[in-house]
């Protein structure tokens, strides 16, 4: 059995929705929970940054404002971020307010943020290396092509 998960913002957008999936023989069960407060509020109120240990994060997300400021620093529009990171158009908008407040705090943040990623990925590709150094492959006529082929690739780009 197959499930989906349909977010709407609305009741009534729930309502359009049952009412289209019930006339398909396939949909055994509809439960609808409310992901958002149905008691009025609107995005304005549900959606805030909220502090945490690890940075300011985008409430009702898994994505920070760095992610945000990140991306908005490499020229993707708010459209994008919002597909890069699953965040609704409103979301980007408050982090993207946040950021405009808070940019020289951030910016610095983020390089170190930068830094420290980039020390972890050497640190953990030299790990790989040594334990693919550790195991010993057996060196097939294939593997031996192949490898030439690698060597060649790697030296004609290097050339260029």
């Amino acid at each position: 059995m197959k499930q989906i998960t349909i977010r709407v913002n609305t009741d009534q957008q729930a309502e359009q929705i049952r009412e289209v999936l019930a006339d398909f023989d396939f949909v055994v069960d509809m439960g609808v929970d409310t992901l958002w407060p149905s008691n009025g509020e609107t995005d304005r109120d549900v959606i805030k940054i909220v502090e945490s240990d690890i940075g300011p994060m985008i409430s009702e997300s898994r994505a920070s404002v760095y992610d945000v400021l990140d991306a908005d620093n490499e020229g993707y529009n708010p459209s994008q971020i919002g597909a890069i990171y699953n965040l609704s158009p409103y979301q980007v908008e408050v982090a993207l307010d946040y950021i405009k407040e808070h940019r020289a705090r951030l910016e610095p943040e983020l390089q170190e943020i930068k830094v420290r990623l980039a020390e972890r990925e050497r640190y953990y590709r030299a790990l790989a290396a040594e334990r693919e150094r550790q195991i010993p492959s057996i060196m097939t006529p294939e593997r031996q092509a192949l490898k030439a082929l690698i060597e060649k690739s790697r030296r004609e780009r290097g050339a260029l």
